[in-house]
């Protein structure tokens, strides 16, 4: 039996000092994440070009830059999404999720999200915080659905924001589906990015009131 737990114990040590060993492209990771500068994306393998790498980092400038806001005296409520996205041959829900918390990008404001694109099996995945607003779009309408439904055993403030989340993020993933599948993953993380920009984009922007 101790042998068991101490495996257990090595195996999740080592996968712990791996983690927070990864390469962070925001910060001295740069270089090892195929980038010349601090930047947005990691892609540890190497599975684009140079040029590939750029186009997706201004991508995801333009994702922070759509979903601000100058219409708030709050700092928070003005800022866009802090986005990164990691590139590797296999990865995992589980990988985006333990390294959104290792580095926690927008610890004042919780509006970090971190990408992984699982490159061999065309995957896409993501960790956000909770002020990220990825679901803001969906939450009335699950949340009206499962008050209907007296049988679910979850609140449906909860089960809103569990739901609106994938279903703001599938949805974009889901028309880029094709895209994926041919392994154009430039084009198809260029199309979730702006289906999910335009989701949550400030209503001043949508209206033409805001800073474009």
């Amino acid at each position: 039996m101790w042998r068991i737990l101490l495996s257990i114990f090595i195996q999740f040590s080592f996968a712990q000092q791996a983690l927070e060993n990864f390469p962070n492209p925001r910060t001295n990771g740069y270089k090892a994440c195929g980038l010349k500068s601090k930047g947005y994306v990691c892609d540890l393998d190497k599975v684009l070009t140079e040029q590939e790498r750029y186009r997706l980092n201004n991508d995801l400038l333009q994702l922070s830059r759509r979903t601000s806001t100058e219409q708030s005296s709050d700092f928070c409520s003005t800022k866009g999404i802090d986005a990164t996205l990691l590139i590797l041959k296999q990865a995992n829900e589980q990988l985006a999720e333990q390294i959104n918390k290792q580095w926690d990008v927008d610890g004042q404001c919780q509006r970090s999200v971190v990408f992984v694109l699982s490159a061999d099996d065309h995957r896409l995945y993501y960790a956000a915080e909770e002020q990220a607003g990825i679901s803001l779009s969906f939450v009335f309408i699950i949340s009206k659905s499962c008050e209907r439904n007296q049988q679910l055993k979850i609140a449906p403030s909860a089960l809103a924001h569990t739901f609106s989340a994938r279903s703001n993020f599938e949805a974009a993933v889901a028309e880029q589906q094709q895209l994926f599948a041919e392994r154009k993953y430039v084009s198809a993380l260029s199309g979730v990015f702006k289906k999910i920009a335009d989701s949550i984009q400030p209503s001043s922007k949508k209206d033409g009131t805001g800073t474009s």
